[in-house]
């Protein structure tokens, strides 16, 4: 992943934002074919979200997210939202969504959202892998911007960025294709750290892998489980959190479809799990957008999972023309 344009990093609040005011573009490159490049910009709180919020300004609504949320590998579609839908009727928003954000850093955002603006509602966009990304601060250097592991950081210096497995590479703005393959090629690498701990992990599960029960002949049926497994309980209290400050008629789960219809359906048990897990741990309903949005294979980017401008522009379509949503947000237009 390459970023020009600024940096990536945690706020004194603790949510990630780039710098203030930045025009920011961000690629993707694997070996040398790019995924995607696209340009986009950040308001005064460096976030992917428009307008300007003065200190200790009020706002209607927050709304948190990841990399879906903010738009990655195509445009800023939540800012189209805040500018043509949630704009007209006189709702102030404030988006946080930003890549590799997780339940963890959406309760960490609209407490910010709370406590500095008087927010009224949260609005939480997510897909199911958000709920399994431990909260961790992000920080930046001169070459890149990465998870921080806080002194180790510091004794790395420049050579974070090749140690660290999660790295947003930093190049200059205004690069041709070519050039951007070049600069990807001179930096590319899987990351020493996570790579040893990949090994290790590898090693240990070979170990300590059971054997073969000669007795077990006949398979047992096995019951409906979420994709990813148990629901982290940090994350359960991330919601919870959300859910305590703002209460739970004001708080509104959305959860994205990241694959295409017919690669969905095949995982729809799973999936339920998930939100059954989710739902009674916390009180709140999900809404499950993919019911009634389906992706197609050609909304989504070739090399990458992430939705490309087609799939952007479907979710955006589907965000705001939902009966749900629109019952969550139209209130806010009567106070």
């Amino acid at each position: 992943m390459l970023l020009a344009g600024g940096s990536l990093q945690s706020s004194s609040n603790g949510y990630r934002r780039y710098e203030s005011h930045s025009s920011l573009e961000q690629s993707a490159v694997y070996g040398t074919a790019i995924a995607y490049r696209y340009r986009y910009s950040s308001n005064n709180l460096g976030l992917v979200s428009t307008p300007d919020i003065k200190p200790g300004e009020s706002v209607a609504l927050a709304i948190t997210g990841d990399s879906y949320s903010e738009g990655q590998g195509g445009f800023p579609w939540l800012m189209e939202l805040q500018r043509q839908w949630l704009s007209s009727p006189g709702i102030r928003s404030i988006n946080y969504a930003i890549a590799g954000s997780g339940f963890g850093d959406f309760a960490v955002a609209a407490l910010t959202a709370k406590k500095n603006h008087d927010a009224r509602k949260a609005l939480i966009l997510f897909i199911e892998h958000d709920a399994y990304r431990p909260y961790q601060t992000m920080a930046s250097n001169r070459h890149c911007s990465f998870y921080s592991n806080g002194v180790l950081d510091k004794i790395l210096g420049p050579w974070t960025c090749g140690f660290y497995g999660v790295v947003w590479h930093h190049v200059p703005s205004g690069l041709s294709d070519r050039e951007l393959v070049r600069e990807s090629l001179a930096r590319q690498h899987y990351g020493l750290i996570p790579a040893l701990g990949q090994l290790m992990q590898t090693i240990s599960a070979s170990r300590n892998r059971p054997a073969a029960d000669p007795a077990a002949t006949t398979p047992k049926a096995k019951a409906p489980q979420a994709r990813f497994g148990t629901i982290p309980q940090a994350s359960l209290d991330a919601i919870r959190r959300i859910k305590q400050a703002y209460g739970a008629k004001q708080v509104l789960l959305v959860q994205l479809p990241d694959q295409p219809a017919a690669a969905a359906q095949s995982l729809t048990s799973a999936r339920q799990q998930f939100q059954q897990q989710l739902q009674q741990a916390t009180g709140l309903a999900v809404l499950d957008l993919a019911l009634s949005c389906r992706l197609q294979p050609n909304d989504f980017h070739r090399l990458d999972n992430h939705p490309n401008s087609s799939g952007y522009r479907r979710l955006a379509t589907c965000i705001k023309n939902n009966t749900v949503v629109e019952q969550f947000i139209q209130p806010m237009t009567e106070e």
